[in-house]
């Protein structure tokens, strides 16, 4: 199976991939809210739109959207199935 390793914010939209890992960069307690929200390891999850302006982008987990920053997108390591 081809895959590449990017971070969250660096996801496409329109695009689906699996989450690898949240780095410990971010606050523990933001880590765990996260992890209770679905961001887990193999999570499938999708970017929906990038808000204009250096804004959030809009991402989905199974039923759930939830708008993240750069800086917490970029915390999140996916893995991009299927790369050409």
């Amino acid at each position: 199976m081809n895959h590449q390793a990017l971070s969250l914010w660096e996801l496409p939209i329109n695009e689906e991939a699996l989450i690898s890992a949240v780095f410990p960069i971010l606050n523990a307690k933001l880590i765990l809210r996260l992890e209770e929200l679905g961001f887990e390891e193999n999570a499938p999850i999708s970017c929906l739109k990038k808000m204009p302006f250096k804004g959030p982008k809009i991402f989905q987990i199974g039923d759930s959207i939830f708008s993240l920053t750069k800086e917490i997108a970029s915390a999140v390591t996916i893995k991009i199935l299927n790369c050409k």
